[in-house]
């Protein structure tokens, strides 16, 4: 009887040391450390960062949407309205090209969408500055996104002041870089747009044989193509959709 207990107390502390153990891994998974953000006192440093979560969320927008904020001539599929970039509703002609300067109107997209925000980011280290006791100015503000190879560049140019106990000082401009592949995601993008509105096709897998760095699927759905083109280093991913030299049903 007593070796039995012994073995039902072992198993119980066995038990217990199994469900701690997996407290703990439970724990350091689900547990985030809390995000920081530079102190105001360094205001170059405070809007870099505020501005890079903003520039970075657009981003995300645009590569999911075919470049779009808004997206207007779309397709829905399992849930997702994809943008048509390429698109004629007729059948047997090719698609007409729905965004010539796509790379332009990805970067006006972004400006717009970030620029409230941008503008809060001021705000809130404006307050933070007084409420350390400095008196703060600000002028317009002016935002510009300009998209390059493997990054997206976003510029705010707003005088700000910022005086305490007699000394001054002023910054002009602030910029924030996020690094991303939507300018060489875009640029495929717009070729494969300028082939399916020209011979009705691409050629994905050729493609992928010259530029291995990318992986490019397309899907039929209803009449249409779904592509997606895939960053494979950073796993960023650009779907649009095109519509074009349909054939009639039953044909």
């Amino acid at each position: 009887m007593e070796m039995k207990n012994k073995k039902a107390q072992v198993a119980i502390f066995i038990i217990i040391a199994i469900l701690l153990v997996a407290a703990i891994v439970i724990v350091s998974l689900l547990w985030k450390p809390p995000e920081t953000r530079p102190d105001v006192s360094d205001p170059q440093l405070y809007l870099k960062e505020c501005m890079k979560d903003n520039v970075e969320e657009a981003v995300s927008i645009v590569s999911k949407q075919g470049g779009y904020i808004n997206p207007e001539l779309t397709l829905t599929y399992k849930g997702e309205n994809i943008t048509y970039l390429c698109y004629n509703q007729g059948f047997y002609k090719p698609c007409i090209n729905q965004r010539p300067l796509l790379i332009e109107y990805e970067e006006e997209g972004i400006t717009k969408y970030i620029k409230g925000n941008i503008n809060d980011c001021f705000s809130s280290l404006k307050a933070g500055l007084e409420d350390k006791g400095y008196d703060i100015s600000m002028g317009e503000m002016k935002i510009e996104t300009e998209l390059q190879s493997k990054r997206a560049i976003v510029t705010a140019e707003r005088k700000f002041t910022m005086t305490k106990d007699g000394a001054t000082k002023s910054f002009n401009e602030f910029e924030t870089k996020v690094a991303t592949p939507l300018y060489e995601l875009s640029e495929i993008a717009m070729e494969i747009v300028n082939q399916e509105a020209q011979y009705c096709n691409f050629e994905n897998l050729g493609f992928m044989i010259i530029y291995p760095a990318y992986d490019i699927r397309k899907e039929n759905v209803d009449g249409s193509l779904i592509y997606t083109i895939k960053d494979l280093e950073t796993q960023q991913e650009f779907k649009f959709a095109v519509r074009g030299c349909i054939m009639p049903a039953g044909l």
